[in-house]
């Protein structure tokens, strides 16, 4: 990925941190790629971490080492693959307290919990922006986890919206009543969906 959009690097300096594998060759310019274990993991600045514990590199409990080891800095930001599980409570104890979480489905019926987390909720709505513009014909569909029917969604820039409709309803029946505004909040903060 860094290789074919180098020319946005230009100017630029991103450091990459790959955990429990070596790092690769020849990394593009502006870009300085070094590995780690999670547990002698030491940076400074900015940081997005996709942790993938799918894979079996990385443990879970490492991943989650490495998510409370960065949790304490500023303009920290991660994105976890877990098999399921408590996430949610664990990571706005960590200070990330903008979450959401959304069930990627393969057309074999093979699913993955894939988690953002941030600090900051105009970066969890261009995350869900950028979730929704995902190649439609890759073959995953989504799935919100707090949908009771559990309906598999397809990617589209015009999604299905019954189970958003489902869980409005649900959020109106337990509010009482409250407005447009609060319903868009909502949908930024507890659903897969956009605000929109």
């Amino acid at each position: 990925v860094f290789s074919e959009f180098a020319d946005r690097l230009d100017g630029h300096h991103l450091g990459m941190v790959v955990l429990g594998k070596p790092a690769p060759d020849a990394p593009p310019a502006g870009l300085e790629v070094r590995s780690a274990e999670a547990h002698d993991l030491r940076v400074t600045g900015p940081v997005l971490a996709h942790l993938d514990v799918m894979d079996d590199v990385l443990s879970e409990s490492d991943a989650w080492h490495v998510v409370e080891t960065l949790a304490a800095g500023k303009a920290r930001e991660v994105l976890l693959t877990l098999p399921a599980g408590e996430y949610h409570d664990r990571l706005h104890a960590l200070g990330l307290e903008y979450v959401v979480a959304v069930e990627l489905v393969d057309e074999n019926g093979h699913e993955q919990l894939l988690v953002f987390a941030t600090g900051d909720s105009k970066h969890l709505g261009t995350f869900k922006n950028e979730l929704w513009a995902a190649d439609e014909f890759a073959g995953i569909r989504f799935r919100d986890p707090r949908d009771t029917e559990h309906a598999l969604v397809e990617i589209a820039l015009t999604p299905q919206l019954l189970p958003l409709r489902r869980l409005l309803l649900a959020e109106l029946a337990r509010r009482g009543t409250c407005t447009v505004a609060d319903l868009q909040q909502y949908a930024l903060l507890e659903t897969i969906y956009r605000p929109a």
